[in-house]
């Protein structure tokens, strides 16, 4: 039996064998097979990655973060718009905010690189 992908699980693995190979087995039993044979394990007992985190820069404006998020701001009343933050990376103070039309959103993401 080769490994398992990655995102499959158990339960899916235990109806797929049922209805393509008629073989039937518990959750369980299958993942003790797998556990055994070193093709399973936990989500206890998987790596979590590991990120390093990264300094804040030193100066004022020298990076500034821009984060968008597409919403119906104005809930119904209005179109949706793309609120546009900019964050300074050194002091983490909101340096300024838009509110977009969102069909503008593309046009702005050219302009802002």
């Amino acid at each position: 039996m080769k490994a398992p992908a990655k995102r499959v699980s158990s339960t899916l693995i235990v109806e797929k064998l049922a209805e393509k190979h008629e073989v039937v087995l518990s959750r369980e039993t299958l993942r003790l097979w797998l556990t055994e044979a070193g093709l399973w394990q936990s989500r206890k007992q998987r790596d979590k990655a590991v990120h390093q985190p990264r300094n804040r820069r030193e100066c004022l404006g020298e990076l500034i973060q821009i984060d968008g998020s597409e919403h119906a701001w104005f809930e119904g009343r209005g179109p949706k718009c793309t609120l546009l933050v900019y964050v300074d990376d050194a002091t983490g103070r909101l340096m300024e905010l838009r509110s977009l039309l969102a069909r503008l959103h593309g046009r702005v993401q050219r302009e802002v690189r």
